[in-house]
């Protein structure tokens, strides 16, 4: 379809196809560039990455997955306001269901439980595992800390 415009001639449909093939290229390259979760993480073992139990941590709080992968991790708690003790940070767990259990082989020590929300304190290097089982759906910091 052409146009005259002030004596000049304009193919729309041309503008309108680059346009349409411009967004859909953008679109394209949006879709399978490297889109990575905000609170998915590279589990990570004293702050370096293990190659032999590198595995994607989700369902996990980003301050959590940042903690992982902290240099110092007892300096990032302090900063952050986390409770840590004994290499274990304070943290809910959202359970799957009010009657699942924490698996067994996790050095967790429970706080407070209520339905499905415990409130314990969990190995630092056992987060990422704990947040895969099937009985986890998810792991955040507490809203405040209770201190002991």
């Amino acid at each position: 379809m052409n146009i005259k415009i002030d004596d000049k001639k304009v193919n729309y449909e041309g503008k309108l196809f680059l346009k349409l093939f411009s967004c859909i290229i953008l679109f394209i390259f949006t879709a399978i560039g490297c889109h990575q979760p905000e609170d998915t993480i590279i589990f990570s073992t004293n702050g370096k990455t293990s190659s032999a139990e590198e595995a994607v941590c989700q369902n996990i709080n980003s301050i959590l997955s940042q903690l992982l992968n902290a240099e110092d991790r007892l300096a990032f708690s302090k900063r952050h306001g986390l409770i840590v003790k004994n290499e274990k940070v304070e943290v809910y767990l959202i359970m799957a269901s009010e009657n699942a259990e924490v698996p067994r082989g996790f050095d967790v020590e429970i706080s407070y439980r209520s339905k499905e929300q415990i409130q314990a304190f969990v190995l630092i290097d056992q987060l990422c595992k704990l947040s895969q089982t099937n009985v986890v759906k998810y792991i955040r910091i507490p809203d405040i800390a209770i201190p002991e």
